[in-house]
């Protein structure tokens, strides 16, 4: 009963996701959405270098002090991080201000893109705490209840204020977010025995490590994803921006699904690896979900690209306005079969190869560039562009999986010969 309450739930939450996105897609002009595209995907990347391996050291740490009912110091952790986030935020205000004056911008812009990244880099830290808990109803609960917040702030700010007030509206939505999430732990915690110890460091540092691999890979898988609306926008122009970014918007909604995924099982590979179970059996778990999520996917985007390409009313408005095809569809529907990265990065912190992780990401980056290098001197097609986007996504999955399989009969043998790289 767990799992189908946990599928429907968060099925639930990425349909509200996307169609926050979709709303406000219809509902701001199209250079405008561009423009919130872009500066919204900035402050997804930005969080990156907020947190600076912060957050990052959390995903397996919190699994593992949960695991070994050290609750209360997981609890603590995570309030302490978020401290020291908020501080950087107020740090980089003026800085982005600064920035913006000097580059003759809008200083909103700036001031906009720090504010995502704390909002993000808040909602990351408290789910990692909450994930963690392994506690699928308010876990469940609290994403669904943040995409609902989402929608309604973002589309009243859009409203009323534009593309400055829809920014506002989601970073509300998210700080809002992680506070639910942090309640819902702490209940959890008063319920169930916990072991305190007195020195938090020392347990933290010992069981998650400085995070500063994963921080790194994680910074580099992320600048394709976050920057690729700014090199579309200098290469292509505004108009094939705007249609690109209405095009990424499916996506994102393949890599929500996604992380929604990991919320679940990212935890669970962790503390079954803690338990003694071996790389085969991981694999074999996470290939179960990631067999569900291409399923789902595939159906999503074939209804998605006949309503939009063959529909009337909005969606041929949509149509018209974006210039969508069925060829476009095809790249993306490659594109978002590939966004299981994530998954596959747990299965690697699972077993303390972060460095494995870290070498994955950077390849993969290495190969964006290289994409963007072609495009940028040789020309392509917006088509061209996000079918070598997916060959480069491609690359990234099967470098992340290589060293699990190289190894996998060799650790299914021995459990306790753990190669450590953290």
């Amino acid at each position: 009963m767990r799992t189908p309450f946990y599928v429907g739930v968060m099925g639930l939450a990425v349909g509200v996701t996307f169609a926050r996105s979709f709303t406000l897609a219809t509902v701001l002009p199209q250079v405008e959405f561009g423009v919130y595209a872009t500066l919204a995907a900035a402050g997804f990347f930005v969080s990156n270098l907020l947190s600076f391996g912060l957050v990052e050291r959390t995903y397996k740490l919190y699994p593992r002090l949960w695991a070994d009912s050290q609750r209360d110091v997981a609890r603590v952790q995570c309030d302490g991080t978020v401290r020291v986030l908020f501080l950087r935020f107020l740090v980089c205000l003026p800085i982005s201000a600064a920035c913006a004056l000097i580059a003759n911008a809008n200083v909103l812009a700036g001031l906009s893109v720090v504010s995502v990244a704390f909002g993000i880099s808040m909602i990351g830290a408290y789910t990692s705490l909450h994930r963690a808990t392994t506690d699928v109803y308010t876990l469940s609960f609290t994403t669904l209840a943040r995409s609902v917040l989402s929608i309604i702030l973002a589309l009243f700010g859009a409203l009323a204020f534009g593309l400055y007030g829809a920014i506002l509206g989601e970073v509300a939505a998210a700080i809002v977010g992680a506070l639910i999430s942090r309640t819902c732990v702490i209940k959890l915690i008063r319920r169930l025995p916990t072991t305190a110890f007195s020195n938090v460091s020392v347990v933290t540092q010992e069981l998650g490590g400085s995070g500063r691999w994963v921080f790194f890979g994680f910074l580099a898988a992320a600048a394709p994803m976050y920057l690729d609306r700014t090199f579309v926008t200098t290469s292509f122009g505004g108009s094939v921006a705007g249609t690109y970014a209405f095009l990424s918007l499916f996506v994102v909604a393949a890599n929500t699904a996604v992380g929604i995924l990991a919320q679940k099982i990212g935890p669970e590979l962790i503390q079954m690896e803690r338990r003694g179970a071996s790389a085969n059996r991981l694999l074999r778990y996470a290939l179960r979900w990631i067999m569900l999520f291409w399923f789902a996917w595939l159906v999503g985007i074939i209804c998605a690209a006949i309503l939009l390409i063959e529909g009337g009313g909005v969606f041929g408005a949509l149509n018209e306005k974006y210039g969508l095809n069925f060829p476009l569809f095809y790249a993306i529907a490659a594109l978002g079969l590939v966004q299981i990265s994530v998954l596959l990065d747990f299965i690697l912190l699972s077993q303390d190869r972060e460095r494995s992780l870290f070498v994955a990401a950077v390849t993969y980056l290495t190969a964006t560039a290289l994409v963007c290098g072609v495009v940028y001197y040789f020309g392509a097609s917006l088509l061209e562009f996000l079918c070598m986007l997916a060959i480069a996504k491609l690359i990234h999955c099967v470098m992340q999986v290589s060293p699990v399989l190289l190894s996998s009969s060799f650790l299914s043998k021995s459990s306790n010969k753990r190669r450590y790289e953290s």
